[in-house]
């Protein structure tokens, strides 16, 4: 049953609807023939055949299903063949931070589980049907060895589910992937190279999907091997999956504040000399100095470490014993072997070193080609599972010599969405900037709290502060406006460590209920309340962009109400139209922005930077033509101004402060439950 051979074909097992693929022998889930509840698990022997008598026992695969619920809103299934298989790693931690972390309330049950035709019905909490396992969707099957799924194949076994897709179905996501994330229609391999409700896939090895594309109506999970484990999680909005999603694999880490601004480096490609980097404007740096270093686990056979890593048996290793090595990026690489304790010991040690030098952060290279065939590891892992796992816990060890939520990678599998993410190298041209997006997005639909990317891209052309003088002129710009959105900025990212929302959200995220937004992939959420238009486009061309329902005030230039829903149109190269959400503030130290505030509504903005113990909470409400700003919890420090932005209005008189045009100024905002009063009056 196991083969070595690597194949590259995708596992569809059909030949069309009725037929099989040449030697392709499936044993379906048909009946269950045992049941045993115990505890909070449910265990289901499941036949593959159809039992009329004792003797019909015999014979054949029996399916060991096991259903647990973990957590509320949170549905395990794990689907097991052969169980006498020994378990050889890596496996990892689920629920990483707790049951007792923030997490939405809602409950997802499942019914249907029948003796003569097995299915198993997941229902949300209003008792819609989520999505249903059902006849002849949970199978074991052996396969000829060139139809083993994918470049980690090693097995002839393959366990899969293919359960309902239903219409309108949610846009899956898996990963990083550059196009667009609708995915439908499309085999898709989870495999590093360089999803009203959700599912957690938990398997480090390549997981294959098939969503719509062997059968429209069906989203198909493939893994190698004896075992399927999947959990099936309940919203019922997109952000409340997160919520759950992050709470069974982890929230991302929370950030120093000083690393939200300009992240100014160079390729070791770049000749680039101290001297020249010096020369740039102070104000660009997130602080005088080298702060950031690029690091990997590749060492060449030329390095001053590959004799030391020899020695102390350091490195991955082939089955026959040599140290495992080849020539691309460097010649004779070898990779650090991140299973053995004294290897991780050995490259922290070296990473301190770099730290006591000044560095302050490490971005955490490569990591994604890793060997799976025909090596060994020093714990005995199966090389195929360590493939995609070897970036979490190459991760954690950089992670856990800084002791700081601060490592910056470009690979990722599973825990490692606790670290925030740079997409990695892209053309310098208007094409790639917008696949970078979908790659950003598609990241944080996948449980990523954190990314970035290259502003100036990687090939092609020269970095553009060296070329274009414009192209200077605005980043400046748009380093400013970063500057002062950073109280709301943070706010976002503590939302993101506590609740697992990310900080740059797909539209569809904050207007699930608008199909439309469910296909904008050329704009994205900043946050709750800003709306970003990226340009994507030469200064010759215009942009259409599309704004969910509200009243939408432009961050820059016009302030101009867009009402939506509708499609709009921009003409620009030096700005952006990024838009705010009515009844939403801005607080930039001693500046409070509130936009489009409706009648008998109250908005509340909570400012705070990791230096400061507590933070303070503004609010803002209106009832008919007064405005009420109040420091309800906490204190902003010295002088503030609030802003006000109300198409059709103007502020007729204040109290509590200062008033200029439209600006309330407040000398002494210091103390707790501070107000300023604004009337209104109509134009």
């Amino acid at each position: 049953m196991v083969h070595s051979r690597e194949i590259s074909e995708h596992p569809t097992i059909t030949d069309g609807l009725w037929l099989l693929r040449e030697g392709v022998k499936p044993a379906f889930g048909l009946s269950v023939v045992k049941e045993d509840r115990r505890d909070d698990t449910l265990n289901l022997q499941v036949a593959t055949r159809p039992i009329r008598h004792r003797g019909d026992t015999l014979g054949g695969p029996v399916l060991d299903v096991q259903l647990t619920s973990p957590a509320e809103g949170i549905i395990g299934v794990n689907i097991t063949h052969f169980a006498g298989q020994k378990k050889k790693g890596p496996e990892f931690e689920l629920f990483p931070d707790g049951l007792t972390a923030r997490v939405a309330t809602q409950a997802v049950t499942m019914n249907g589980i029948a003796t003569n035709s097995y299915y198993i019905d997941f229902l949300g909490k209003d008792g819609r049907l989520l999505t249903s396992a059902g006849p002849k969707s949970q199978a074991v099957v052996d396969i000829p060895y060139k139809f083993t799924i994918g470049s980690a194949a090693n097995t002839s076994c393959m366990t899969t589910d293919r359960s309902s897709n239903p219409n309108p179905p949610p846009p899956p996501e898996y990963v990083r992937q550059f196009g667009g994330y609708i995915k439908n229609g499309q085999v898709i391999s989870v495999w590093n190279r360089d999803g009203g409700y959700g599912v957690f896939i938990n398997h480090p090895g390549e997981v294959e999907f098939e969503v719509g594309s062997e059968k429209a109506s069906r989203v198909g999970t493939s893994v190698a091997g004896e075992q399927l484990q999947y959990y099936v999680i309940y919203g019922p909005t997109p952000l409340e999956v997160l919520e759950k999603y992050t709470l069974l694999t982890g929230r991302p880490g929370l950030p120093p504040s000083w690393t939200f601004g300009l992240w100014l480096s160079t390729s070791f490609l770049t000749n680039y000399d101290e001297k020249t980097v010096s020369g740039f404007p102070s104000s660009i740096w997130i602080a005088s100095g080298w702060h950031n270093m690029n690091v990997n686990p590749y060492i060449s056979q030329f390095a001053s470490t590959f004799n030391e890593g020899v020695e102390g048996d350091y490195l991955i290793k082939r089955t026959n014993g040599d140290v495992w090595q080849w020539n691309l990026w460097q010649p004779g690489l070898a990779i650090v072997d991140v299973t053995n304790p004294a290897a991780r010991e050995w490259y922290k040690n070296k990473l301190r070193t770099l730290l006591d030098l000044g560095v302050d952060a490490f971005k955490t290279d490569f990591g994604e080609r890793i060997p799976h065939a025909n090596v060994q590891y020093h714990d005995g892992s199966d090389p195929y599972r360590m493939h995609n796992a070897y970036a979490q816990i190459y991760n954690k060890l950089v992670f856990e010599v800084l002791k700081k939520d601060l490592v910056k990678m470009r690979h990722a599998y599973l825990l490692v969405l606790r670290r925030p993410e740079v997409k990695g190298d892209c053309e310098s041209t208007w094409e790639a900037m917008a696949e970078t997006l979908r790659g950003g997005l598609s990241l944080t639909l996948s449980g990523f709290g954190f990314t970035s990317h290259d502003i100036g891209g990687f090939e092609q052309l020269s970095c553009p502060v060296e070329l274009w003088e414009e192209a200077s002129k605005v980043l400046a710009k748009f380093l400013d406006a970063k500057h002062r959105l950073m109280p709301y900025l943070y706010a976002a990212a503590i939302e993101a460590h506590e609740t697992g929302h990310p900080v740059q959200r797909a539209t569809f995220l904050e207007f699930p209920n608008d199909r439309t937004s469910y296909f904008l992939d050329a704009q994205y959420f900043l946050g709750h309340s800003l709306l970003v238009i990226p340009v994507f486009a030469p200064d010759t061309e215009e942009i259409e962009f599309y704004v969910p329902t509200g009243r939408w005030t432009p961050l820059f230039g016009s302030t101009k109400v867009i009402t939506g829903p509708a499609w709009a149109r921009y003409y620009s190269c030096s700005g952006k139209p990024d838009l705010k959400r009515a009844n939403y503030q801005l607080n930039k130290e001693l500046e409070i922005r509130v936009y489009e505030l409706a009648d008998g509504e109250t908005s509340e903005l909570l400012s705070q930077l990791a230096s400061a113990p507590k933070g303070a909470t503004i609010q803002a409400t209106r009832s008919g033509k007064d405005v009420k700003i109040s420091v309800i919890s906490g204190s902003l420090t010295g002088a503030w101004n609030a802003v006000l932005y109300a198409e059709g209005t103007t502020i007729s008189s204040a109290s509590g402060g200062q008033l200029k045009g439209n600006t309330i100024n407040v000398s002494d905002g210091g103390k707790e439950r501070y107000s300023s009063w604004l009337k209104l009056s109509e134009y």
